[in-house]
């Protein structure tokens, strides 16, 4: 794999890197590699599904953020106690056993790491970024959607992470539908009651691309969709068109 080539071959390089994201990655090197670069402060790495061993990371210790959603293979967090400047971890689809593994860090070796709870919604947003998988995309976004009937605190929560934005370029992705139902769903969720989240989506250039999808191959499930999110976005006073 190219990443883990790189970080090997130069040396000087990969011992200044202070973010590294290489979501999705399947190279088993890929950690071995990361050990070089000492002032590493941000890793993703979600989804990277043939990752199990985390002891390379114990080598850098200036470590703050740490994303390992999806990967399921990992069983020990142990490695982490020697990042005491950890911040952020997202284990959110790892397994269940490694959430009391987080407490125990929390309570020890790493006093600032945040309860995981607290970086989900950062880990989200990062995952419907327009580089991200399609499947990802969907199902960022369709979780994004759930939280947001939870009430108006988490829809302006959301908002305030820059979801909308990333939700309306979704809607541009016509190569996968179901990507455009879970942004299209999410915006609609996210406009239920809420003034200034409407307000933000039809600033966003919303509303045409919502429109696109009643093309003469949309489903009526998309239609529907689509109708409802225009017809929160008028609660207002806005206008779809």
């Amino acid at each position: 794999m190219f990443v883990a080539s790189f970080l090997t071959i130069s040396g000087n390089i990969a011992a200044t890197l202070q973010v590294i994201d290489v979501s999705c990655c399947h190279d088993l090197a890929l950690l071995d590699a990361v050990r070089s670069c000492e002032q590493l402060r941000c890793l993703r790495m979600p989804f990277c599904g043939r990752v199990s061993d985390l002891s390379p990371l114990a080598a850098c210790r200036k470590l703050e953020e740490l994303w390992l959603a999806g990967d399921v293979k990992i069983r020990s967090l142990a490695p982490l106690k020697a990042c005491p400047e950890l911040r952020k971890l997202d284990i959110r689809g790892c397994r269940s056993e490694l959430r009391e593994q987080v407490e125990d860090l929390r309570g020890g070796a790493c006093p600032h790491l945040a309860h995981p709870s607290l970086v989900v919604l950062e880990g989200l947003v990062h995952d419907i970024q327009p580089n991200m998988p399609p499947g990802m995309q969907a199902a960022a976004a369709s979780a994004l959607g759930t939280r947001a009937t939870y009430g108006a605190k988490n829809r302006s929560a959301i908002a305030a992470a820059g979801a909308i934005p990333l939700l309306v370029l979704l809607l541009e992705q016509r190569s996968s539908t179901g990507v455009q139902v879970a942004a299209a769903e999410a915006l609609c969720n996210l406009a239920l009651n809420h003034a200034e989240n409407q307000a933000a989506i039809v600033e966003s250039g919303a509303i045409p691309n919502l429109m696109q999808l009643l093309g003469p191959e949309s489903s009526a499930g998309v239609q529907h969709l689509v109708f409802a999110a225009t017809d929160l976005l008028r609660i207002f006073g806005l206008r779809a068109l």
